[in-house]
């Protein structure tokens, strides 16, 4: 099927779907030509008898039925293209005719002349209508296989129809994952999907991991669910809730995991190693730093290479086989997980106070310097502008060459990752629990109090809902003006950033050992 017009079924437009009818009858009906002496070819003998009860000229009455939006009455004109398909679709006989003669006299003027060469369709259209019984019911059951076919489409398409909208072109970073398969969305960390998630939440299941829960929830296109616990072990959960397998590391996880255009799970531990687990959960390879493994690592777009930060101030880049590209070292620890930049270019934080970039073979292009640790990882937003929150209590707006542009000053440390929305605003909370909006010239839109500590880095759905958690156990979804639409509680400080499914269902882990799934009511 031609890619361009099913696209038009997914985006839903009424007006494509019948576009996309009109060329499968143009497929279609030509491939019954076999039948076409039989089923079409008494064209001229009654179309001009049904035009003049009309009013209307042949070709404009097909036409008017088929650019009105009533799917039924586009089928009941069906049974009456014997009478007029050969002025839309020219594969028929006497096409040529039918646009020259418009009076009932000259067109059976052209079907005598044309009938006296052929005494045998002569016979079949002029002789007892008992002979013609056999042909009319073969017309008619043609005409159903046709309705049959066609409302077959219609119900097979509108099943198909998609339940989430593409994020808008402002939307930040690339949409590169058909899931949620890395912390913060994707390789640039927006936080910006193009899913739906509820409008009104509902808990779904939850499952006690044995430990706390720190970790953030990766998804692969499976919908299965990798996440972490302080129990060492990294997670693998059905979408409905069952543990499929785990793997025990040597330390807790505060990484979040990162799933590979091949379906491999990285995610680092406290053990100081990176671990590379196939997708059944049995240990493909792991690499050792010189610190805890705390920043969640970023998979390239061309999928060749995993970047992560460590305990030990370095910066690694691995292959795909564990086998180190490069290394960079920082002046501090570095729990800030790498984001990539749209020219490929590696972005992250460090305690020593600087934001860095380096080339995706590990050489600095520039550093900028804060006023305090940062832990916050970059979002990077499809023009390449950088936001970045620091302990010094601003959110800084960096260009691509690492200029600042502006800088907001929160109430409190940033230590989440901030989000971008589909116009550009940009969302974070403050560990002083107030959540902010900013506009893309970095002036305050909104803000929002929790109250209580937020490290949960927000999540954005296709509809601009905004969703997050805090340290009281609140769990809250607000619309883009900033007005509450629902919160869940839970028994313990979520620190955990959520992850939203392309089924519109939300997961997010709890310092109180479980991780939730929450979806409609």
């Amino acid at each position: 099927m031609n890619k361009k017009i099913y696209q038009n079924i997914k985006d839903s437009n009424p007006v494509s779907y019948l576009n996309f009818f009109r060329k499968i009858l143009s497929f279609c009906i030509p491939l019954l030509s076999p039948l076409k002496e039989l089923i079409f070819y008494d064209i001229f003998k009654t179309t001009p008898d049904f035009n003049r009860v009309a009013g209307q000229q042949p070709k404009n009455r097909v036409l008017n039925r088929f650019n009105g939006f009533s799917f039924i009455s586009q089928l009941g004109s069906l049974w009456h293209l014997s009478h007029n398909l050969n002025q839309v679709f020219p594969v028929f006989p006497h096409s040529r005719y039918a646009n020259n003669f418009q009076n009932r006299e000259t067109v059976e003027a052209v079907e005598m002349a044309q009938l006296s060469h052929s005494p045998s369709h002569h016979n079949k259209l002029w002789c007892c209508p008992k002979i013609n019984c056999a042909e009319d019911r073969l017309r008619k059951i043609a005409g159903i296989i046709i309705i049959i076919f066609t409302l077959f489409l219609f119900i097979f398409f509108s099943g198909c129809t998609p339940t989430y909208k593409k994020a808008g072109k402002k939307s930040g970073g690339r949409d590169d994952s058909n899931n949620w398969k890395t912390f913060h969305y994707n390789s640039s960390r927006t936080g910006l999907c193009p899913f739906l998630a509820p409008d009104r939440g509902k808990l779904k299941w939850k499952l006690h991991l044995v430990k706390a829960v720190r970790s953030s929830p990766a998804i692969n296109s499976e919908g299965d669910i990798f996440i972490g616990s302080d129990d060492g072990n990294i997670y693998c959960i059905s979408p409905k809730g069952n543990v499929k397998w785990k793997y025990q590391t040597g330390g807790k996880i505060f990484s979040s995991p990162a799933v590979g255009n091949d379906g491999t799970v990285y995610s680092g531990s406290d053990d100081s190693h990176l671990y590379a687990l196939k997708p059944d959960g049995t240990l493909l390879w792991k690499f050792k730093a010189g610190g805890f493994a705390g920043s969640s690592p970023a998979v390239s777009p061309d999928g060749r290479s995993i970047y992560f930060g460590a305990g030990d101030g370095k910066i690694y880049s691995l292959k795909t086989n564990g086998i180190k590209n490069w290394e960079f070292k920082t002046g501090d620890w570095v729990w800030s997980s790498p984001s990539i930049s749209p020219e490929g270019n590696v972005v992250t934080g460090s305690d020593d106070g600087f934001v860095y970039c380096l080339t995706p073979d590990g050489k600095l292009i520039w550093k900028f310097k804060t006023d305090y640790s940062v832990m916050s990882s970059p979002a990077i937003s499809s023009e390449g502008m950088i936001y970045i929150g620091s302990d010094d209590g601003h959110l800084y707006a960096l260009t691509s060459d690492g200029k600042e542009k502006w800088k907001f000053q929160a109430d409190y440390q940033v230590g989440s990752t901030p989000a971008i929305s589909h116009n550009g605003d940009i969302y974070f909370g403050s560990e002083k629990g107030t959540f902010y909006a900013l506009a893309p010239d970095g002036t305050l839109k909104w803000k929002f109090h929790a109250g209580y500590d937020i490290f949960s880095s927000p999540a954005v759905d296709a509809d601009g809902k905004i969703f997050f958690g805090s340290g009281n156990g609140a769990f809250y979804c607000l619309d883009s003006n900033g007005t509450q639409l629902w919160k869940m509680t839970f028994r313990d400080a979520v620190l955990s950033s959520p992850a939203i499914d392309k089924n519109g269902l939300i997961y997010v882990g709890c310092m109180d050992e479980y991780i939730y799934c929450i979806g409609r009511e």
